[in-house]
């Protein structure tokens, strides 16, 4: 299971935008204090928007929850599924060259034998879908 490395954040944003869960041999996670970078890998997936990539847990997980700007939505992993989340964020170039970037919301779901069955949006509201 993972070793979790604490770190601390200086941000204000995952205080109103982070993951908590839950590893199948009862391991916490909580994205506050705990990168998913640490625990995930890049696996390329079908969906209904066609191929993508994710990044999913490297370890089993049995819950999922994500919260953002104070809505929430938890997620259940069966045995036979893994799990991906990621921060969803648009760029606009300025004209002085600098890039700034704007978060539209998160995102995560499951993947079955290479397929995305479940799928969540969370940004001024929650859309999603399930197979």
């Amino acid at each position: 299971m993972p070793h979790l490395n604490p770190i601390e954040r200086k941000d204000n944003f995952h205080k109103h935008s982070f993951f908590t869960g839950e590893f199948s041999d009862g391991t916490k996670i909580d994205e506050r204090v705990n990168t998913w970078t640490d625990i995930s890998e890049t696996k390329i997936v079908n969906s209904v928007e066609g191929e993508k990539k994710v990044h999913v847990s490297k370890f089993p997980m049995k819950h999922l929850k994500m919260e953002h700007k104070g809505i929430s939505k938890d997620l259940d992993i069966p045995d036979d599924c893994e799990v991906y989340q990621s921060i969803r964020v648009t760029d606009t170039f300025l004209q002085n060259g600098e890039k700034k970037q704007k978060v539209l919301g998160r995102v995560f779901g499951l993947v079955k034998d290479n397929t995305v069955v479940e799928e969540y949006f969370l940004g001024d509201e929650i859309t999603g879908y399930k197979i």
